[in-house]
């Protein structure tokens, strides 16, 4: 399986050398390179700017390493992460899946290895959202809010919006057209001789 042509990729490694080579490489592998970080304090402010596909992560970086970068970047915007790696350990492995890590790559990466750990991140990735929104969700019986996994209530639309592609527009279902507008919609919700206003 290939990973999906010209996706946008940000890298964060504290070393330069190593910032252009995996560059290089995601160049090679048909992808583009939108920002690039030193530390995990700007990979995060770069991913929540600059929403790439996916971000590649070093782990030892001055600031903020890649295991927290990780971590609050799933937190505030959900994005599939391949975590750079000199070292494979088994604790540093499963501390990267618990931050969020979708896979992981030895440094330096060739092209063919970023393409197949980009499909595995993606794919971690999808299978998290699917499983977030399949669970039970707390939702308020008055105002319809979600209770979500950190123990905030938000707004559905939100909540939706955060966990999948989603985008919502609003208008009036017809039973609320007929309740706001009387005489203006028939007993099919459908406008009689008025265009009816939109929700704000």
């Amino acid at each position: 399986m290939k990973a999906p042509a010209s996706l946008r990729i940000v890298i964060a490694d504290d070393e330069p050398l190593i910032l252009h080579l995996v560059g290089q490489e995601v160049n090679i592998a048909g992808h583009k390179v939108v920002g690039q970080a030193l530390d995990g304090r700007e990979a995060l402010e770069l991913t929540e700017r600059l929403k790439p596909d996916v971000v590649l992560m070093d782990i030892s970086m001055p600031e903020m390493d890649g295991f927290e970068a990780t971590e609050l970047i799933q937190d505030r915007c959900p994005t599939p992460v391949v975590m750079l790696t000199a070292h494979l350990e088994q604790e540093m492995l499963e501390r990267a899946a618990d931050c969020g890590v979708g896979a992981y790559l030895a440094k330096p990466p060739q092209a063919g290895d970023i393409n197949r750990a980009i499909v595995v991140a993606m794919a971690r990735h999808a299978l998290l959202e699917l499983k977030v929104l399949h669970g039970l969700l707390p939702i308020c019986c008055s105002c319809k809010k979600i209770h979500d996994e950190s123990g905030k209530w938000e707004q559905l639309e939100s909540y939706i919006s955060a966990h999948t592609d989603a985008k919502f527009t609003h208008t009036y279902c017809p039973s609320c057209a007929r309740q706001y507008f009387p005489g203006m919609v028939d007993e099919n919700g459908l406008v009689r001789e008025h265009r009816l206003p939109t929700a704000r």
